[in-house]
């Protein structure tokens, strides 16, 4: 009550203000853990993640790398053969994002992802057509990983956030959806 909303409004945010921003999802089930846990095991096969929790939305995870920290900093290895689910053959940052928008939400055909906020933070929403969970990735030995037919949402980027993306395929337009509901026809067909 009370918003002014001056843009289109992304399906299942929540919006307040003047001029109206994004605070929220709807329906998401928040994964807001502060601070990386010890240990959280998952069921995948060999060679993908070992310390990551299952979001319940399309083999989506939230990883915790394996690092190394002392009186010299953090060192956090990845190991693309060994840690990932995919092979990376792209990447590109994310930066410089005004607080109040969101990035950018889209969902791809064939193309995994791995998101890391390797300084600042963002947040997280993914959705698979049938359930939706959110995350905060404030801290680079924590990741996002998002299989291909997951609709992907970033937003509440600090000001100081980048966010480092590695993708499994070169950019391809065709390989896209930008509209939510051409995504949950999609999903549908493939049920």
């Amino acid at each position: 009550a009370g918003s002014v909303v001056s843009h289109s409004v992304p399906s299942h945010a929540v919006v307040v203000g003047n001029p109206a921003r994004i605070v929220n999802y709807t329906n998401a089930l928040k994964t807001n853990d502060s601070k990386p846990p010890a240990s959280i095991e998952n069921s995948l096969e060999s060679g993908a993640f070992t310390n990551s929790k299952d979001l319940g939305v399309g083999g989506c995870l939230l990883v915790d790398l394996p690092h190394t920290k002392d009186m010299q900093g953090t060192l956090t290895p990845i190991e693309f053969t060994k840690d990932l689910q995919f092979l990376p053959t792209r990447s590109f940052f994310v930066s410089s994002v005004p607080s109040k928008e969101i990035r950018i939400e889209h969902a791809n055909h064939k193309c995994h992802q791995f998101l890391l906020a390797i300084h600042g933070s963002c947040n997280v929403v993914v959705d698979d057509g049938r359930a939706r969970a959110e995350g905060t990735l404030d801290t680079p030995i924590r990741g996002f990983y998002l299989p291909p037919m997951i609709w992907g949402t970033q937003y509440k980027f600090t000001q100081d956030a980048i966010l480092l993306v590695l993708a499994s395929h070169a950019h391809d337009p065709r390989d896209y959806i930008y509209q939510y509901e051409t995504f949950l026809e999609t999903v549908a067909t493939l049920s």
